[in-house]
């Protein structure tokens, strides 16, 4: 796959940003010529031994008087020192040791040297080669690429390569074996024929700064990507970052401790064929054109809306996409900084994902964040301003955090939901874990849902025992603020839900904390206020939709059974407003719509509507209000 139309505008716009944006994100403390580069917050515990990096990975140490030295010069080269040699233009290394280049070249450096180690140092190098890799590790135990610091090193391929074939080289940086980059200087990589750094076993990148232009992929490690403390930047016509390796759960995993890095990829931003695990740093991802570049750019077909991307498809025949961050078997994200500006989901995982930190900006024309068996949230700050599904998966599980949720279909959505877009010929639509266990499970944190399908969607159960939830569900009448198939329970915490009438759903039986279901005779127009009061004037809530709505669902703590409540509607507030909703202040000038007494732990008011039954009068209790579209 190609994007050379587009991207070629989108490089342009973005060059400045990429080489420049992540300035002042490391110091670096020298003596000779060994260099540590030690990332602006981080522990002590990350700071070197991490379990991935040996002592041959961190050491970028070496001294000139026992190292061969390579003086390259056009098309040819001195050599000082044993165990290289020059044919033609190819530099070629045959045995272990410290090799140091530099000088500007026109041909390639092979390392051929079985089972042996190979530091090659660059010591501001430019490779350019015109029918290959610049550089092409042919057999070695390990090469590790040194950068010092200072230093500032360029390799470039061309369009074509002489070798072709199942084994030939497809990187202007190729290694067949084990490769790691390290030192804190700079590596400049133009990759023409396909990727820019490719690892045929493990790939490693330390403390070094990366830009990365490529016709395909920026970097690959098949059987592990690693990386700690580097500053990377990545123009590609393909995916950004990734691992290969599928056919062993110990191999094709992707970590990265900490760094900065930048990435406008036509696929996929950060892809691994096994797990994912983020533990740190800072990420700027641009995939796919962006969320700009969704189905509503082109032709929407008979669903309409987000998530087609590629020709009204979220994944191409040979498995091509174009999300943020993605992996087969799941991601796992502990802390970091996240912008996420992705035509596809910006977060997916055919398995699992589990959240526990980090501050997340996501627009997507897809999912926001998108596990097909479980997605966990523990902790973090998670904003999705755009989004086809803000949530998505068979199981979520929100424990603690802050998460803002923009959708044009669902804001959180189990299983699929029971809409037509979601799972019953979506264009790209994702797979699911079948079962019972489909559910959405909230013990605690903040969720604001600001959706135009159903806020809460879920082909199964909800479980509400603590946190906040705020839901500003549909305007029109074939969606609802809520809507599930099994049950929905609520035993703490406080919802706030508004939306349409036609198809509200009530809480079901089994809910122990006291909630009603109020139906507004009219539909109020946006940033209404309504202040849910009881006999003496005390606010139970007092909340400003910022859409059009009918009716409101509301459990808290503050509903206090066999009292007797008014709801009002239009007026003000004196108290300051977060995400529509009053705390503290006076509420004045609004008028009764609505009366009611908690008689039960589930109750409704107003002229009822919805599929928990027609013009239901004040006080009736709706029973069991499972059962969906």
């Amino acid at each position: 796959m190609r994007h050379r139309g587009v991207w070629a505008l989108l490089c342009l716009m973005l060059a400045v940003t990429l080489l420049t944006g992540c300035s002042g994100m490391s110091v670096s403390e020298s003596a000779g010529n060994a260099t540590q580069t030690v990332w602006a917050g981080q522990t002590d515990d990350d700071a070197g031994d991490i379990q991935d990096f040996d002592e041959d990975d961190l050491n970028s140490a070496y001294s000139a008087s026992s190292s061969t030295v390579i003086q390259l010069s056009g098309s040819t080269a001195s050599i000082s020192g044993g165990g290289a040699a020059i044919s033609g233009n190819v530099v070629t290394i045959t045995r272990r040791g410290t090799y140091i280049l530099s000088g500007n070249f026109d041909g390639s450096v092979i390392v051929d040297a079985a089972d042996a180690l190979v530091r090659l140092v660059l010591e501001n190098v430019s490779v350019q080669s015109s029918d290959g890799p610049a550089i092409w590790v042919k057999a070695a135990d390990k090469t590790v690429v040194i950068l010092p610091a200072g230093t500032t090193n360029t390799l470039k391929d061309t369009e074509d390569y002489t070798a072709t074939g199942d084994d030939a080289p497809g990187a202007a940086l190729y290694s067949q074996e084990d490769l790691t980059i390290n030192g804190s200087g700079t590596l400049e990589i133009n990759a023409n024929y396909n990727d820019a750094v490719t690892s045929e076993d493990d790939l490693k990148i330390t403390d070094a700064t990366l830009s990365v232009t490529s016709v395909d992929d920026g970097l690959i490690g098949r059987d592990l990507l690693a990386l700690q403390r580097c500053t990377v930047n990545i123009i590609c016509d393909g995916d950004g970052m990734k691992t290969t390796y599928d056919t062993d759960t110990q191999k094709g995993q992707a970590r990265l401790y900490s760094g900065s890095y930048t990435i406008v990829a036509g696929a996929d931003g950060i892809q691994s064929a096994n797990t994912l695990t983020v533990s740190d740093g800072f990420y700027e991802i641009h995939t796919g054109g962006g969320s700009i570049n969704s189905s509503t750019a082109g032709n929407v077909g008979q669903f309409g809306g987000f998530g087609m991307w590629q020709q009204n498809s979220s994944e191409t025949e040979d498995g091509q996409s174009a999300k943020g961050l993605k992996a087969t078997q799941g991601i796992q994200v502990k802390a970091g900084e996240y912008t996420l500006d992705c035509s596809d989901d910006a977060v997916h995982s055919n398995g699992y994902i589990k959240i526990s930190g980090g501050s997340f900006e996501i627009s997507s024309g897809d999912d926001g964040i998108h596990a097909d068996s479980s997605l966990e949230i523990s902790d973090g700050v998670i904003q999705i301003s755009q989004s086809y599904e803000g949530l998505e998966s068979a199981q979520i599980t929100i424990s603690d955090g802050n998460i803002s949720v923009q959708a044009s279909d669902d804001g959180l959505n189990i299983a699929g939901g029971k809409d037509s877009s979601s799972i019953n010929g979506r264009p790209g639509q994702n797979s699911f874990a079948s079962g019972n266990d489909q559910k959405l499970t909230i013990s605690g944190g903040y969720l604001v849902v600001d959706a135009s399908g159903d806020g809460l969607d879920a082909n199964g159960s909800v479980y509400i025992s603590g946190g906040t939830v705020i839901v500003y569900g549909p305007t029109d009448s074939g969606n609802g603020t809520i809507d599930y198939d099994g049950v929905f329970v609520i035993t703490g915490g406080m919802l706030i839900g508004t939306g349409s009438a036609d198809m509200a759903q009530n809480v079901s039986a089994g809910t122990t904390q006291n909630t009603v279901l109020i139906t507004l005779s009219t539909p109020a127009v946006s940033n209404t206020v309504f202040s849910v009061q009881d006999a003496e004037g005390n606010e139970v809530a007092t909340v400003a939709p910022p859409k059009q709505y009918q009716t409101i669902l509301l459990s808290t703590p503050g509903l206090q059974s066999d009292k007797s409540y008014t709801v009002y509607t239009g007026g003000s507030s004196t108290a300051p407003s977060l995400d529509g909703v009053y705390e503290g202040g006076l509420y004045t000038g609004g008028s009764s719509a609505a009366t009611f007494i908690q008689s039960s732990i589930v109750t409704t008011a107003g002229k009822g509507f919805g599929i928990n039954g027609a013009n239901m009068l004040d006080g009736d209790i709706p029973g069991n209000a499972g059962g969906g579209r």
